[in-house]
């Protein structure tokens, strides 16, 4: 087999995953880097770096002197929080028809509540919008509702006002506010669903549902930006590998 196209190294993980899934090991213990090498036609060192990869994420474990061993426990896991960083990427691993729609862009005065996350001292005019993600054709399998707040853009917010967009919410951010965000906190807490999710996911009011709170931190680790999702619980179920 020859790795071609994209970088060398995510291919290589790629391709190693895939046998490990088709191969069944005695001991549960990889061939040798030189065997795999050889095996997938490409040198030894991008053989080395994506097993590091692949120890780093607990898809096998790494013994000095012994070998790799692989773990069938989190290859069979889909939808892990801990390695997807897009909810796209998050609903591929189960779904292969996702895709997503977003409304226009609306200009309002955040909530005491949003203010509060992004550090305000009060509650501010942001542009907001909501991203839709869906699976299976036409279900609502993600919610995800966006906030900036007005202060941080280059321009005149309210001349986005009726508009859309199709980038992501970091590279949205570049372009209208010319900052870079580093790294996201998120916060997990139940919620229930309300009338007009309830409505558009297809499920019972009050439904137990997760309620996903992402705060983007720029390199001053000011906050720039909220995103609020709800999660379809007939459609999403997370899961979380802790490598020990």
């Amino acid at each position: 087999m020859r790795i071609t196209g994209r970088s060398r190294y995510i291919e290589t993980k790629e391709a190693l995953l895939d046998l490990m899934a088709r191969s069944d090991y005695p001991g549960n213990k990889l061939p040798s880097e030189d065997v795999l090498s050889k095996t997938l036609g490409i040198s030894v060192a991008t053989v080395r770096e994506a097993l590091r990869q692949l120890n780093r994420e607990g898809y096998i474990t790494k013994k000095h002197g012994s070998g790799n061993y692989v773990h069938q426990s989190a290859l069979d896991l889909a939808m892990r929080i801990d390695i997807n960083k897009t909810f796209f990427s998050l609903l591929r691993e189960r779904y292969p028809d996702v895709y997503s729609e977003q409304s226009e862009f609306r200009v309002g005065l955040c909530s005491e509540e949003e203010a509060e996350m992004l550090k305000l001292e009060a509650p501010e005019m942001c542009l907001f919008y909501d991203r839709f993600y869906y699976v299976n054709g036409k279900e609502l399998a993600i919610l995800a509702t966006n906030a900036i707040p007005a202060r941080f853009f280059t321009g005149d917010v309210k001349e986005l006002e009726g508009t859309d967009s199709k980038l992501s919410l970091m590279d949205f951010i570049w372009e209208h506010c010319l900052d870079e965000m580093v790294q996201t906190v998120v916060h997990m807490a139940p919620t229930n669903a309300a009338e007009d999710i309830a409505g558009l996911m297809h499920i019972e009011q009050g439904r137990a549902m997760v309620h996903w709170t992402e705060i983007f931190y720029n390199v001053y680790d000011k906050p720039v930006g909220l995103s609020q999702a709800r999660f379809n619980p007939d459609l999403v179920d997370m899961t979380l590998m802790i490598k020990w």
